[in-house]
C-alpha cells in the first residue's frame, strides 16, 4: 500500500510538472508571437516566424488556461491572465481592423504597387507601348487596389478606358513639371475620401503623395525622392524623409490602419541589395537613409514582404538599365508595401513580380483579408 501511494504521488508530481512546463512554454511562445509584430526579423531571428501563427498560438494559450482552470492551478491562471491582459491592446487592434462591406467583407484584398516609369508622353514621345504593358500586367493580376508611381503624365494624356472597363475608380496626382514624377491609385473599392498631397508645397508640386481612405483602412501611393543626381537632391531627399515621418506620425492618429505603398528609393538592409559593400556610399543605401528606414518601420509599421519572407535573398524590385543588371539579377529592393502593425495579422501573402518587365522597376503585390 505504501509503495502504491508513493507511485501515485510520484505520478501526480510528474503530471503537475508536465502541465506547468507546458503552460510555461505556451506563455513564452505566445509572448514571442506578439513581439514579432513590434520588432524586425533581424532582432528576433528565426523566432519572428511565430508572428505568422498568432491565432493558432492564441488558441493554444486559451487551451492552457482551460487545463489550468480544471486543475485549479490558480497561480498559473493569474500568470496567464496578466500576460493576456498585457497583450489585450494588441488583440483589440486586430479586431478593430476589419474590412467592412464597402471595403470587401470576407474577401481577400490585393494591393499592387509599381513604379511604371512613364505612362503618358515624355519629351514629345508617346509611351503607348509602356501603357499597354502596364495594363496587360494589371489585367493578369486583377488587383483590387493599384498604386502607381512615376506616371510622368497628366491624366488626360493617358487612355484609361481599359482600366475603367475593369471597374476601377481612377485617382491621379501629377507634378507641376511636365513629364515628371506623379502618382496614381486605381481602386475597385470606392473610397470614402481622397487626399491629394501631404500639404507641403515643395513636395506636392512634384506629385509625390496620394491617399485613398476607406471605412476601416487607408492606402497611400508615395514616390520618394531620389538623391542619385547629386548633393542638392540628396539634401532634398533627407529633408523629405524627416518631413514625411512627421507627416505620417500625425496622419496615423486619424488613420491608424494604413498601407503606404510605393518607391521609397532606399534599400533597408544588406539582404535587399546585390552588393552591399560596393554600394555602401551610394544614394539609396547610405547609412543615414537605412537608419531612417529602420526607425520608420519600427515606429508602427511592418515590411509586409519581410513579414512573409524574413530571410529570402536575391529579391529585388529595381535594376539599372546598364551592364545587363536585370538579366544578372543585380538589383535593389527599394519598393515597399508597409502596413500598420495593427494590420499585420491580416497579411496573407506578399510577392515581388520580377517576371513583369516593363520599367526598371517591377511590381510588388500584397494580399490581406
Amino acid at each position: 500500500m505504501i509503495e502504491e501511494e508513493k507511485k501515485k504521488r510520484s505520478w501526480s508530481k510528474i503530471v503537475k510538472f508536465s502541465f506547468r512546463f507546458f503552460s510555461f512554454c505556451v506563455i513564452i511562445v505566445y509572448v514571442i508571437s506578439i513581439l514579432a509584430f513590434y520588432f524586425p526579423p533581424s532582432k528576433l531571428g528565426p523566432l519572428s516566424i511565430l508572428g505568422l501563427f498568432y491565432w493558432p498560438i492564441l488558441v493554444l494559450f486559451l487551451f492552457s488556461v482551460l487545463i489550468l482552470l480544471l486543475r485549479r492551478e490558480w497561480k498559473w491562471l493569474i500568470m496567464h491572465f496578466l500576460v493576456f491582459l498585457a497583450s489585450f491592446g494588441n488583440i483589440s487592434s486586430f479586431f478593430s481592423f476589419g474590412l467592412g462591406k464597402e471595403d470587401g467583407l470576407n474577401k481577400k484584398i490585393s494591393i499592387y504597387t509599381h513604379n511604371v516609369h512613364l505612362m503618358g508622353y515624355y519629351d514629345g514621345k508617346s509611351s503607348e507601348k509602356n501603357r499597354d504593358i502596364v495594363l496587360s500586367a494589371i489585367g493578369s493580376k486583377n488587383p483590387d487596389i493599384i498604386c502607381l508611381q512615376e506616371l510622368k503624365a497628366e491624366e488626360e494624356q493617358v487612355d484609361l478606358d481599359q482600366i475603367k472597363s475593369l471597374g476601377y475608380h481612377i485617382y491621379w496626382q501629377s507634378a507641376q513639371k511636365k513629364g515628371y514624377s506623379g502618382v496614381g491609385i486605381f481602386t475597385k473599392i470606392k473610397p470614402v475620401s481622397v487626399q491629394y498631397g501631404c500639404g507641403i508645397e515643395k513636395y506636392d508640386q512634384e506629385g509625390r503623395v496620394l491617399q485613398v481612405n476607406f471605412e476601416n483602412y487607408s492606402v497611400m501611393s508615395v514616390y520618394m525622392p531620389s538623391g542619385s543626381s547629386g548633393d542638392e537632391r540628396q539634401s532634398f531627399k533627407m529633408e523629405w524623409l524627416a518631413d514625411f515621418q512627421a507627416y505620417t506620425n500625425e496622419l496615423v492618429k486619424n488613420h491608424p490602419n494604413i498601407i503606404i505603398a510605393g518607391d521609397y528609393n532606399i534599400c533597408h538592409r544588406a539582404i535587399d541589395i546585390h552588393n552591399p559593400k560596393s554600394n555602401a556610399n551610394s544614394s539609396g543605401f547610405l547609412p543615414e537613409e537605412r537608419e531612417w528606414m529602420e526607425n520608420y518601420i519600427n515606429n508602427g509599421f511592418v515590411d509586409t514582404f519581410r513579414t512573409i519572407h524574413p530571410t529570402l535573398n536575391h529579391q529585388y524590385s529595381w535594376w539599372s538599365y546598364r551592364a545587363g543588371a536585370r538579366e544578372k539579377n543585380l538589383g535593389w529592393r527599394i519598393d515597399y508595401l508597409l502596413a500598420s502593425t495593427s494590420m499585420a495579422q491580416s497579411i496573407k501573402n506578399a510577392s515581388i513580380l520580377a517576371e513583369i518587365k516593363h520599367s526598371d522597376h517591377c511590381p510588388i503585390l500584397l494580399e490581406i483579408n
